[in-house]
């Protein structure tokens, strides 16, 4: 799905029509300073905690990775408070 003329404004409203007003205001959308030619819309769950991520691929596959990264620190975080008997 290309279109090279499409707006961010065009495409925000292509992620409204698929996720309706009222769930569109209560996320965060992130706006990246990105250019592509591959505007899909996806939809990506975090395997660890549910969390739904929708928007550009780009930005949901970018959003993800720091999301995952937060786990894996929370899970070392643990680890070593386990180790230090909770100090």
């Amino acid at each position: 799905m290309k279109n090279h003329g499409e707006t961010s404004i065009d495409t925000i409203g292509r992620i409204m029509d698929r996720l309706g007003d009222q769930v569109f205001a209560e996320g965060v959308m992130p706006a990246p300073n990105l250019w592509t030619d591959d505007l899909q819309i996806v939809e990506r769950d975090c395997p660890v905690c549910g969390a739904l991520f929708v928007g550009l691929r780009t930005a949901v596959y970018a959003a993800l990775a720091q999301h995952d990264f937060g786990h894996r620190h929370d899970e070392a975080r643990q680890a070593m408070q386990e180790v230090m008997g909770g100090a």
